[in-house]
C-alpha cells in the first residue's frame, strides 16, 4: 500500500481533502483505520493511539490526554480508540 510520500502532487492534494474517505468515530471501540489526520470534532479523550512503528507519532503517549473540539492532529496513524468525544479519521489510502 502506497504510503502519502508515494503518491503524485494531486494524488496526495486529493489526500488531504479527504478523497480517500474517512471513519467516524463516536464510540469507545477501537478503529483499525490508516489515516493520515484526526479531526476531533467534540472534546475528546483519547484511550489509545497506534501509529507507524518506523513512520508514526512519537514521544509522549496521548493516552488520557484530552483534546479541545477543532483539534487535528497529523501523522501516520493505524488505529484510535476514544474514551469520550467524536473524531473524524482521514483515510491515508485503501483500507482493508
Amino acid at each position: 500500500m502506497a504510503g502519502l510520500d508515494d503518491y503524485s502532487v494531486m494524488n496526495a492534494l486529493n489526500a488531504q481533502l479527504g478523497q480517500n474517505g474517512a471513519e467516524l468515530v463516536t464510540d469507545t471501540a477501537a478503529h483499525a483505520v490508516r489515516s493520515y489526520a484526526i479531526h476531533f470534532i467534540t472534546e475528546s479523550v483519547i484511550a489509545a493511539l497506534i501509529s507507524h512503528a518506523t513512520k508514526g507519532y512519537t514521544g509522549n503517549s496521548l493516552t488520557g490526554l484530552s483534546l479541545p473540539a477543532g483539534t487535528v492532529i497529523f501523522g501516520n496513524f493505524l488505529s484510535l480508540t476514544l474514551t469520550s468525544g467524536k473524531a473524524i479519521m482521514y483515510k491515508e489510502g485503501d483500507n482493508v
